[in-house]
């Protein structure tokens, strides 16, 4: 008699037990999968990447705390958008501005070495620079642009002397700009 007096009253008892402890209960189960959740994310976590990128690639650092912090900020799909924007505005950026050296001569040999990083013979009135990318339409503009400024920087220059050895491709638009580069020197009196 008292084993169905149990069966009768226990259900009961959860039920109303359940009704009673369910902000209790649901507390508890949210920390358990919290701690399941942090316990499988926590080897995902890696600080090295950040620091090594800092130091070889300052772009790349800022590309990745750009990603970071946009998913925390804006949830994960609109992070990752926003992450691929912030990447290619970086890249055209570096894209569109070529590394360009000034270079001279080594001692007495004909090799032409970057002036920053090298011993080197400058000729006086010439100017000699390399430009060490490819040569195309997002970069051309600074190309010129760069001549043009180099040309009001030193009035002395009489002659230019663009080294290619450094540009693997040429499009029709850096083509063309050299094509303008010329005649704007040959006003100037000066040679290219």
């Amino acid at each position: 008699m008292v084993g169905r007096w149990i069966q009768a009253i226990s259900p009961l008892a959860t039920t109303l037990s359940s009704y009673r402890h369910d902000k209790f209960v649901g507390d508890l189960i949210a920390g358990l999968v919290a701690a399941i959740i942090i316990v499988a994310v926590a080897p995902l976590v890696d600080f090295r990447t950040p620091i090594k990128l800092w130091q070889f690639s300052r772009s790349d650092a800022v590309a990745l705390l750009v990603k970071f912090v946009a998913v925390l900020a804006a949830g994960i799909e609109t992070g990752i958008v926003i992450g691929i924007v912030a990447s290619m505005v970086m890249l055209m950026s570096k894209m569109s501005r070529p590394h360009v050296a000034e270079v001279g001569c080594v001692g007495d040999s004909e090799h032409f070495r970057n002036f920053d990083r090298y011993d080197v013979q400058l000729t006086a009135g010439v100017f000699a620079f390399r430009v060490e990318d490819s040569l195309y339409f997002a970069n051309s503009p600074f190309l010129q642009s760069y001549v043009m400024e180099q040309v009001s920087k030193r009035p002395n220059i009489r002659s230019m002397l663009l080294i290619l050895s450094g540009i693997n491709e040429i499009d029709a638009t850096g083509l063309e700009v050299q094509g303008t580069i010329h005649p704007e020197l040959k006003e100037l009196g000066i040679g290219f």
